[in-house]
Protein backbone atom coordinates (compact mmCIF):
# COMPACT_ATOMS: atom_id res chain seq x y z
CA UNK A 1 0.00 0.00 0.00
CA UNK A 2 3.21 2.27 0.49
CA UNK A 3 4.12 1.62 -2.53
CA UNK A 4 1.46 2.28 -4.33
CA UNK A 5 0.86 6.02 -2.20
CA UNK A 6 3.95 6.88 -2.99
CA UNK A 7 3.65 6.14 -6.95
CA UNK A 8 0.28 8.60 -6.51
CA UNK A 9 2.21 11.38 -4.97
CA UNK A 10 4.37 11.35 -7.99
CA UNK A 11 1.72 11.24 -10.72
CA UNK A 12 -0.82 13.13 -9.36
CA UNK A 13 -0.47 16.16 -6.77
CA UNK A 14 -3.89 18.10 -6.12
CA UNK A 15 -2.97 20.56 -3.24
CA UNK A 16 -4.36 23.90 -3.64
CA UNK A 17 -2.56 26.19 -4.43
CA UNK A 18 0.37 23.88 -5.87
CA UNK A 19 1.60 23.21 -9.31
CA UNK A 20 3.50 20.02 -10.55
CA UNK A 21 6.09 20.95 -13.11
CA UNK A 22 7.71 17.41 -13.50
CA UNK A 23 9.32 16.33 -10.50
CA UNK A 24 8.85 19.19 -8.71
CA UNK A 25 5.64 20.38 -6.46
CA UNK A 26 5.88 24.37 -6.26
CA UNK A 27 3.67 26.64 -3.86
CA UNK A 28 1.49 28.77 -6.19
CA UNK A 29 2.54 31.82 -4.65
CA UNK A 30 6.03 31.08 -4.72
CA UNK A 31 6.19 30.25 -8.57
CA UNK A 32 4.43 33.93 -9.04
CA UNK A 33 7.04 35.70 -6.94
CA UNK A 34 9.21 33.72 -9.23
CA UNK A 35 7.46 34.71 -12.38
CA UNK A 36 7.52 38.56 -11.56
CA UNK A 37 11.08 38.54 -10.86
CA UNK A 38 11.74 37.47 -14.20
CA UNK A 39 9.91 40.15 -15.27
CA UNK A 40 11.38 42.84 -13.77
CA UNK A 41 14.87 41.55 -15.55
CA UNK A 42 13.03 41.72 -18.68
CA UNK A 43 11.52 45.47 -17.95
CA UNK A 44 15.19 46.80 -16.75
CA UNK A 45 16.56 44.90 -20.16
CA UNK A 46 13.72 47.08 -22.28
CA UNK A 47 14.01 50.07 -19.78
CA UNK A 48 17.90 49.97 -20.51
CA UNK A 49 17.40 49.79 -24.37
CA UNK A 50 15.19 53.39 -24.46
CA UNK A 51 16.93 54.93 -22.14
CA UNK A 52 19.97 53.78 -22.96
CA UNK A 53 21.40 53.39 -19.01
CA UNK A 54 23.34 49.84 -18.55
CA UNK A 55 20.76 48.47 -15.85
CA UNK A 56 21.66 44.62 -16.22
CA UNK A 57 24.21 44.56 -13.28
CA UNK A 58 22.40 46.84 -11.44
CA UNK A 59 18.74 45.04 -12.08
CA UNK A 60 20.58 41.79 -11.06
CA UNK A 61 22.28 43.16 -7.83
CA UNK A 62 18.72 44.74 -6.37
CA UNK A 63 17.42 40.88 -6.81
CA UNK A 64 20.09 39.62 -5.06
CA UNK A 65 19.81 41.89 -2.49
CA UNK A 66 16.20 42.22 -2.30
CA UNK A 67 16.14 38.13 -1.82
CA UNK A 68 18.71 38.04 1.05
CA UNK A 69 16.98 41.32 2.98
CA UNK A 70 13.85 39.18 2.43
CA UNK A 71 15.30 36.27 3.92
CA UNK A 72 16.63 38.34 6.72
CA UNK A 73 14.05 40.40 7.79
CA UNK A 74 11.57 36.52 7.78
CA UNK A 75 14.68 34.88 9.76
CA UNK A 76 14.82 38.62 12.95
CA UNK A 77 10.81 38.17 12.84
CA UNK A 78 11.49 34.35 13.95
CA UNK A 79 14.83 34.18 15.95
CA UNK A 80 13.39 32.42 18.55
CA UNK A 81 12.87 29.69 15.83
CA UNK A 82 16.09 30.34 14.40
CA UNK A 83 17.94 30.10 17.46
CA UNK A 84 17.11 26.80 18.39
CA UNK A 85 18.11 25.92 14.66
CA UNK A 86 21.01 28.21 13.39
CA UNK A 87 21.38 26.07 10.23
CA UNK A 88 17.73 26.51 9.47
CA UNK A 89 19.02 30.12 8.21
CA UNK A 90 20.18 28.44 5.37
CA UNK A 91 17.46 26.12 3.95
CA UNK A 92 15.98 28.33 2.19
CA UNK A 93 14.27 25.35 0.53
CA UNK A 94 11.57 25.26 3.22
CA UNK A 95 10.37 28.95 2.81
CA UNK A 96 10.53 31.95 4.46
CA UNK A 97 10.87 35.39 3.14
CA UNK A 98 9.64 39.01 4.15
CA UNK A 99 8.57 40.15 0.79
CA UNK A 100 8.11 43.89 1.37
CA UNK A 101 11.49 44.16 2.90
CA UNK A 102 12.95 42.65 -0.02
CA UNK A 103 11.42 45.27 -2.19
CA UNK A 104 11.85 48.13 -0.39
CA UNK A 105 15.91 46.98 -0.34
CA UNK A 106 16.02 46.21 -4.17
CA UNK A 107 14.13 49.94 -4.54
CA UNK A 108 17.08 51.43 -2.62
CA UNK A 109 19.91 49.36 -4.54
CA UNK A 110 18.04 51.11 -7.95
CA UNK A 111 18.11 54.62 -6.90
CA UNK A 112 21.01 55.14 -5.16
CA UNK A 113 22.82 52.80 -8.04
CA UNK A 114 20.83 54.44 -10.44
CA UNK A 115 21.96 57.66 -9.11
CA UNK A 116 17.96 58.57 -9.08
CA UNK A 117 18.09 58.93 -12.90
CA UNK A 118 14.63 59.25 -14.33
CA UNK A 119 15.02 55.67 -15.88
CA UNK A 120 16.34 54.38 -12.30
CA UNK A 121 13.17 55.59 -10.34
CA UNK A 122 11.32 54.25 -13.22
CA UNK A 123 12.54 50.87 -12.65
CA UNK A 124 11.85 51.12 -8.98
CA UNK A 125 8.69 51.97 -9.17
CA UNK A 126 8.12 49.22 -11.62
CA UNK A 127 9.49 46.85 -9.18
CA UNK A 128 6.88 48.51 -6.56
CA UNK A 129 4.04 47.95 -8.96
CA UNK A 130 4.97 43.84 -9.47
CA UNK A 131 5.00 43.89 -5.72
CA UNK A 132 1.77 45.24 -5.56
CA UNK A 133 0.65 42.50 -8.05
CA UNK A 134 2.28 39.60 -5.94
CA UNK A 135 0.28 40.73 -2.59
CA UNK A 136 -2.92 40.54 -4.95
CA UNK A 137 -2.09 37.51 -6.07
CA UNK A 138 -1.42 36.30 -2.72
CA UNK A 139 -4.62 37.41 -1.05
CA UNK A 140 -6.66 35.63 -3.90
CA UNK A 141 -4.74 32.31 -3.20
CA UNK A 142 -5.40 32.66 0.59
CA UNK A 143 -9.05 33.32 0.05
CA UNK A 144 -8.96 30.24 -2.20
CA UNK A 145 -7.57 27.91 0.16
CA UNK A 146 -9.76 28.96 3.18
CA UNK A 147 -11.84 25.31 2.60
CA UNK A 148 -13.47 23.49 5.47
CA UNK A 149 -11.13 21.02 7.35
CA UNK A 150 -12.93 17.68 6.98
CA UNK A 151 -13.81 17.24 10.74
CA UNK A 152 -15.81 14.02 10.26
CA UNK A 153 -13.25 11.92 8.73
CA UNK A 154 -11.77 9.66 11.63
CA UNK A 155 -8.57 8.88 12.77
CA UNK A 156 -7.10 6.14 14.74
CA UNK A 157 -4.15 6.49 18.38
CA UNK A 158 -1.42 3.82 18.20
CA UNK A 159 -3.59 1.71 19.44
CA UNK A 160 -6.17 1.61 17.23
CA UNK A 161 -8.53 3.19 19.18
CA UNK A 162 -10.79 5.73 17.20
CA UNK A 163 -10.84 9.23 17.47
CA UNK A 164 -12.56 12.12 16.55
CA UNK A 165 -11.53 15.02 15.11
CA UNK A 166 -14.89 16.90 15.76
CA UNK A 167 -13.66 17.26 19.77
CA UNK A 168 -10.90 20.46 17.86
CA UNK A 169 -14.32 22.32 17.12
CA UNK A 170 -13.68 25.71 17.85
CA UNK A 171 -10.06 25.46 18.43
CA UNK A 172 -7.35 26.35 15.91
CA UNK A 173 -5.11 23.11 15.19
CA UNK A 174 -1.80 22.26 13.04
CA UNK A 175 -2.27 18.67 11.02
CA UNK A 176 0.93 17.53 10.10
CA UNK A 177 0.52 14.35 7.32
CA UNK A 178 3.50 12.31 7.27
CA UNK A 179 4.74 8.82 6.23
CA UNK A 180 7.93 7.13 7.26
CA UNK A 181 9.44 6.20 3.93
CA UNK A 182 9.07 10.06 3.28
CA UNK A 183 12.76 11.54 3.62
CA UNK A 184 11.18 14.97 4.33
CA UNK A 185 9.04 13.79 6.39
CA UNK A 186 11.51 11.93 8.85
CA UNK A 187 13.85 14.67 8.77
CA UNK A 188 11.23 17.20 9.96
CA UNK A 189 9.29 14.67 12.49
CA UNK A 190 11.56 15.56 15.54
CA UNK A 191 11.21 19.62 15.39
CA UNK A 192 7.65 18.32 14.74
CA UNK A 193 7.25 16.74 17.80
CA UNK A 194 9.42 19.35 20.00
CA UNK A 195 7.03 21.47 18.95
CA UNK A 196 3.47 19.58 19.54
CA UNK A 197 4.52 18.66 22.70
CA UNK A 198 5.39 22.42 23.63
CA UNK A 199 2.34 24.04 22.29
CA UNK A 200 -0.70 25.61 23.38
CA UNK A 201 -2.22 24.99 20.01
CA UNK A 202 -2.81 20.91 19.06
CA UNK A 203 0.05 19.85 16.58
CA UNK A 204 -1.50 16.23 15.32
CA UNK A 205 0.57 14.21 13.61
CA UNK A 206 -1.33 11.89 11.40
CA UNK A 207 0.23 9.29 9.50
CA UNK A 208 -0.86 8.38 6.13
CA UNK A 209 -1.57 4.47 4.87
CA UNK A 210 1.09 3.07 6.83
CA UNK A 211 -0.02 0.08 9.26
CA UNK A 212 0.51 0.84 13.19
CA UNK A 213 3.38 -1.84 13.40
CA UNK A 214 5.84 -0.18 10.68
CA UNK A 215 5.02 3.28 12.75
CA UNK A 216 5.90 1.90 16.25
CA UNK A 217 9.05 0.36 14.48
CA UNK A 218 9.61 3.63 12.75
CA UNK A 219 9.00 5.79 16.11
CA UNK A 220 11.65 3.46 17.74
CA UNK A 221 14.28 3.60 15.62
CA UNK A 222 14.44 6.93 15.70
CA UNK A 223 13.76 7.16 19.33
CA UNK A 224 10.82 9.46 18.93
CA UNK A 225 8.06 9.28 21.36
CA UNK A 226 4.50 11.38 21.30
CA UNK A 227 1.30 11.29 22.02
CA UNK A 228 1.08 13.36 18.94
CA UNK A 229 1.29 10.68 16.35
CA UNK A 230 -1.70 9.12 14.97
CA UNK A 231 -2.91 6.98 12.20
CA UNK A 232 -5.34 7.05 9.53
CA UNK A 233 -4.79 3.84 7.11
CA UNK A 234 -6.86 4.46 4.49
CA UNK A 235 -5.56 8.18 3.91
CA UNK A 236 -8.99 9.07 4.04
CA UNK A 237 -7.74 12.76 5.21
CA UNK A 238 -5.42 13.70 2.72
CA UNK A 239 -8.30 12.09 0.15
CA UNK A 240 -11.06 14.65 1.93
CA UNK A 241 -8.30 17.84 1.46
CA UNK A 242 -6.84 17.22 -1.98
CA UNK A 243 -3.40 16.72 -0.90
CA UNK A 244 -1.48 13.78 -2.91
CA UNK A 245 1.98 15.25 -1.51
CA UNK A 246 3.87 14.65 1.62
CA UNK A 247 4.74 16.32 4.22
CA UNK A 248 1.84 18.88 3.82
CA UNK A 249 1.09 20.69 6.56
CA UNK A 250 -2.43 22.43 7.38
CA UNK A 251 -3.07 24.89 9.77
CA UNK A 252 -6.85 25.36 10.90
CA UNK A 253 -8.11 27.94 12.24
CA UNK A 254 -11.00 28.26 15.24
CA UNK A 255 -13.41 28.35 12.02
CA UNK A 256 -13.10 25.44 11.07
CA UNK A 257 -11.26 26.32 8.17
CA UNK A 258 -7.73 25.83 6.37
CA UNK A 259 -6.04 29.18 6.62
CA UNK A 260 -2.74 27.71 5.04
CA UNK A 261 -1.49 24.74 3.24
CA UNK A 262 2.47 23.79 3.26
CA UNK A 263 3.89 21.55 1.03
CA UNK A 264 7.17 20.28 1.89
CA UNK A 265 9.88 19.91 4.69
CA UNK A 266 8.57 23.14 7.03
CA UNK A 267 10.83 24.83 9.18
CA UNK A 268 10.49 25.75 12.59
CA UNK A 269 10.23 28.95 12.06
CA UNK A 270 7.74 28.68 9.27
CA UNK A 271 5.65 26.25 11.71
CA UNK A 272 5.73 28.65 14.98
CA UNK A 273 4.84 31.67 12.23
CA UNK A 274 2.03 29.76 10.93
CA UNK A 275 0.29 28.66 14.59
CA UNK A 276 0.86 32.45 15.43
CA UNK A 277 -1.40 33.40 12.08
CA UNK A 278 -4.16 31.18 13.17
CA UNK A 279 -4.14 32.46 16.95
CA UNK A 280 -4.28 35.94 16.21
CA UNK A 281 -7.21 34.91 14.16
CA UNK A 282 -9.21 34.51 17.31
CA UNK A 283 -8.72 38.11 18.25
Amino acid sequence: MAAAWREACRDDVSTNNMIEIGPLVLAADRLIGILLVWLFLAGAGVLARRSGDDFGRLSWSAVMIGVLAARLAFVVQNYPAYLAEPWSILAVWQGGFTAWAGVLAAAGVILVGGKRRRSAVVLAAGAGLLFAVFQAASFALETREKTPFPMDVQIETLEQTPLQLESLAGRPFVVNLWASWCGPCRREMPMLVEVAEGSAVPVLLINQGEDSSVIRKFLEREGIQSGMILLDPDQSLSAAVGSRALPATLFVGADGMIHKTHVGEISRAALMNGIREIESALK
